[in-house]
C-alpha cells in the first residue's frame, strides 16, 4: 500500500515521515500553493539544499525530538539581529521576523531577506512570551525558499543555558495551553498571514 502524507509543515514532521518510509510527502514544508507560472519558475530556479546544510538540518531534527517543539498557527513576532560574527560582537539594528515553530533547542522563522547558512553568524531573537522577555541566540542550520525570491524559512539551532532552557520549556507548555483559549496577553503573537505581511513590507 502506498501512503501519501499531506499537510507536512515542519522539519520534524518531514523527518518522522522519512523515518517511517512514507512513499510521498506534501505540504507547506516544500511550498505553499502557487500558480502555474510560478511553479514553472520554481522548477527552473529552485536550488537544492547542499549536503552540508542537509546534515545540519538532520542534526537539528535529532536534537529537537527529545524536547517540546511548538508549532504556532499564529506566529510569534520577534526582533532579529546579528549579534556576533566570527566571535566578535556586532551592533546592528533589528528587523521583524515571524517565528512559526519554537522549542528549547531550535526555532523556525520567516523573513523576506536571504541569509547565509554560516556557523560564524550568531543571531539574536527578542520576543515576549507570557509577560517574560526572551533573548534567544543561535545560528542558522538550514534555509528553505517558500515564495520565489520573496519569503524564506530558516531553521535555527539555539544556544541556550540549562536554566533558561527550563524556563522556556515551561513557558512554551503554558503558552500552548493558553492559546487553546484564545490569543494570550503579554505575548507577541501575529494574527494573520505572515507571508502576506512580509510581501507588503518589501
Amino acid at each position: 500500500m502506498n501512503v501519501v502524507a499531506e499537510g507536512v509543515e515542519t522539519v520534524e514532521q518531514y523527518a518522522f515521515l522519512k523515518e517511517q518510509k512514507c512513499n510521498e510527502i506534501q505540504g507547506y514544508y516544500f511550498s505553499r500553493p502557487i500558480d502555474a507560472e510560478k511553479f514553472v519558475h520554481l522548477l527552473k530556479n529552485k536550488q537544492l539544499v547542499n549536503q552540508s546544510s542537509q546534515t545540519k538540518q538532520e542534526q537539528l531534527i535529532a536534537n529537537c525530538r527529545e524536547c517540546f517543539q511548538f508549532d504556532l498557527i499564529n506566529p510569534l513576532v520577534a526582533g532579529m539581529t546579528i549579534s556576533m560574527f566570527k566571535g566578535s560582537e556586532v551592533d546592528l539594528g533589528s528587523t521583524e521576523v515571524f517565528i512559526t515553530n519554537i522549542g528549547t533547542s531550535g526555532l523556525i522563522f520567516l523573513m523576506g531577506v536571504r541569509l547565509p547558512v554560516n556557523d560564524d553568524i550568531i543571531l539574536k531573537f527578542e520576543t515576549e512570551i507570557l509577560n517574560r522577555v526572551y533573548e534567544l541566540h543561535g545560528n542558522i542550520a538550514w534555509i528553505n525558499e517558500i515564495e520565489s525570491g520573496e519569503v524564506y524559512e530558516y531553521g535555527v539551532q539555539l544556544q541556550i543555558e540549562e536554566v533558561e532552557q527550563l524556563k522556556l520549556d515551561r513557558d512554551l507548555n503554558l503558552l500552548a495551553f493558553k492559546i487553546r483559549e484564545g490569543v494570550p496577553s503579554h505575548t507577541q503573537i501575529f494574527v494573520g498571514d505572515p507571508v502576506s505581511r512580509i510581501k507588503e513590507q518589501k
